[in-house]
């Protein structure tokens, strides 16, 4: 099975329904959080969960690190 060209943000659906439920205080926290994610991360980071936030930098980039620190 071939891999799709990009990731699929996953929405961390139930930690939006936990933090809504908990009334007013905290049910803004995710979009809060995804706001500040897109204003904060690079542009060309790969978001694997939209909240609790997880993302990770993109393939080229973690690969050039690894051969970095490798041939040193």
């Amino acid at each position: 099975m071939p891999l799709p060209e990009t990731n699929p943000i996953l929405e961390g659906v139930r930690w939006k329904q936990y933090h809504k439920v908990m009334g007013p205080t905290l049910k803004d926290v995710p979009d809060e959080s995804w706001r500040d994610v897109q204003e904060e991360k690079s542009e060309d980071m790969i978001h694997v969960l939209q909240f609790p936030y997880n993302g990770e930098p993109p393939r080229v980039s973690y690969a050039r690190t690894i051969w970095i620190l490798e041939s040193h």
